[in-house]
């Protein structure tokens, strides 16, 4: 039977992927109650999940409301996009060394996937209900990929709470139906990373992600170029 430790431990992981996925809309207080139903934990363990994913910056406590996914400020918006062009480039190029066979084919995949997927965007009379969700976790899974193939936990960790913080936030700030219209540029800069790591080329690909995390519009507030991932 596993213990107390190791059932808030599930919990924690289960809430921090819902988080990830961006199943909770902006704004919706997060209930110990449901939560504690959906991951099989009483409401004390909850409480001390939401606690730690506080402390993390990943939710924010608001006295007599209750617990919020955390919404970054557009400028907070802007300094997590710096930490992610230090970050990630370096993580692509560590990729390119280190992905496994099965990483590699998690990879081409998702770049598959993500140029169908742009296709049916820009075809769609409303792309934001019919396809962004698949858009995000064929995003999100390409990312984390490429941060767990890097080998450093702490990276990927890291990388992981940006990403979940920039969901939050592009869902916050209504910046989806914008962000349609850049889809298949962003799908495309996959790709060339891809194919870098794919060609074991360290500093292609770390160079390919630069290009793709490359300053972004949205710190300023205005629209997408071509490209510009979550």
């Amino acid at each position: 039977m596993a213990t107390i430790d190791s059932q808030q431990q599930l919990a924690y992981q289960q809430i921090k992927r819902s988080l990830l996925a961006g199943e909770f809309p902006p704004g919706q207080r997060l209930s110990r109650r449901k939560l504690a139903a959906t991951t099989g934990v009483s409401a004390p363990s909850v409480q001390h999940v939401l606690g730690q994913l506080a402390n993390e910056g990943l939710v924010e406590v608001r006295p007599q409301s209750g617990t919020y996914p955390r919404i970054l400020s557009t400028a907070e918006f802007g300094e997590l996009a710096v930490l992610r062009r230090l970050l990630e480039p370096h993580a692509a190029a560590e990729a390119a060394s280190r992905a496994s066979a099965k990483q590699h084919a998690v990879l081409k995949s998702c770049v598959r996937d993500m140029l169908t997927t742009a296709d049916k965007i820009r075809r769609s009379a409303n792309p934001v209900d019919e396809y962004l969700d698949d858009w995000y976790q064929l995003e999100r899974l390409f990312h984390t990929t490429i941060w767990r193939a890097a080998g450093n936990s702490l990276i990927a960790a890291t990388l992981e709470n940006l990403h979940i913080l920039a969901l939050a936030a592009m869902k916050a700030h209504e910046l989806a139906e914008v962000f349609c219209q850049s889809t298949q540029g962003t799908a495309l800069e996959h790709q060339q990373i891809q194919q870098a790591i794919a060609a074991h080329d360290a500093a292609a690909a770390s160079a390919a992600m630069a290009h793709h995390l490359r300053p972004n519009p949205w710190d300023a507030g205005n629209e997408p170029a071509t490209g510009h991932s979550l």
